[in-house]
Formats: C-alpha cells, structure tokens, sequence
C-alpha cells in the first residue's frame, strides 16, 4: 500500500492554499517565540552548506530577473547566455549540496505542504503553540528552506510508518521570497502529477 502523508490542517488552510503531498528531506528544532518572529535561523541549520550555498544562490537570481528581463527587451541571445550560465551555476551547486545533504542528518518523510503551513510526522510530541524552525530540503532541486511555524495539533499518528506523532505546523512571519519558492514548487508538482496522471 501506498505511503500517505499526514493531513490534519487547518480548514482555512484547505480553503485558501493549494496543498500538496511530497517527499522531502526534513529538520526541525523548537524554538522560542521571539526567534521565530524574527526568522532567526539556528545555528544548526547555518552550518548546512546546502542551506548557505543553494539559498545564497536564489537570492542572487531573485536580484537579477529583473535585469534580465531588460535585457532581454534589448537582446535576447545575451539574455539566453546568461541564463545558460545561471544554469551551469546551478547546476554544480546542485551537486555541491546534494554530496553535503548526504552528511547531514536529515530525515526523509512524506509531508503535506501548502503556502499556508506543513504537516509531517515526528517521534516528538510537541504542545499546540509551540514554535519550530523547520529545514526542508525540496527534490529534485535540493533547494533548502528554513521556514518558522507554529504547531497547531500533534496527535497520533493514524498510520504506522514508524512515527508516533502527526504534526501540523502553521507558517508564521513567512517571507515573500520563500513563499514564491513554496508556491513554485507546488506548481511544478502539481504539473508533474498531471503528465504522470495523462499518461496512465
């Protein structure tokens, strides 16, 4: 049988976001309410060249589209150029930190996943309103995040795949950046599942 994700989200966050079950690499670490307001990455998750590298590298581009977008206005073989570059950038710090995600503890699990929140599952019981950094690694870009949340519910785990908890966590102090990312590679597995599904 088929691995389910956990789904116990919030109703409004049913109505409002598009959600998603995927497979990711998965960290987390309680944190206090004040941390979490102001998006302070722990330590822990500083230290993960795969976070540092990939993350630093999509600022960069977020900086550039709209340089690039000008000039393409003006000549689109150079704009083509140095998107290729981008790409051959990319795609060695793809490599760099996939060899550095494989050295690193992460956890890989199914999550549920929406702009709005996350659910997963945990060995660790945590209280409602507690408050989490959480690190997801996203497949196949191996692009890192490191979001702020809040636990909403953490109740047994219906199904038996090794966990004891499910866990669902709203985003709270989001950025706008790392919701584009979020909603970005929502779509992208949305269309993903729809080329699998047309051709089944």
């Amino acid at each position: 049988m088929k691995d389910k994700a956990p789904t116990e989200y919030l109703d409004d966050d049913r109505r409002d976001y598009f959600r998603i079950e995927d497979d990711v690499m998965l960290r987390y670490l309680p944190i206090d309410a004040s941390s979490a307001k102001e998006n302070l990455v722990p330590e822990e998750f500083q230290e993960d060249l795969g976070f540092s590298l990939l993350r630093e590298l999509q600022h960069i581009d977020q900086e550039n589209n709209q340089h690039l977008r000008q000039i393409a206005e003006l000549n689109r073989e150079l704009e083509t150029y140095l998107r290729n570059i981008n790409r051959k950038i990319e795609l060695v710090a793809n490599a760099l930190a996939k060899q550095a995600n494989h050295s690193q503890p992460h956890d890989s699990q199914k999550i549920s996943l929406s702009e709005g929140g996350i659910a997963f599952y945990s060995n660790e019981q945590h209280a409602a309103g507690d408050y989490l950094a959480i690190q997801l690694t996203l497949q196949p870009s191996n692009l890192t995040l490191v979001l702020f949340g809040q636990v909403v519910q953490c109740s047994p785990a219906e199904i038996k795949l090794g966990y004891d908890y499910s866990v669902s966590v709203s985003f709270i102090h989001l950025k706008d950046s790392d919701r584009q990312l979020i909603a970005k590679h929502i779509m992208q597995i949305q269309l993903k599942q729809r080329r699998r599904h047309s051709h089944d």
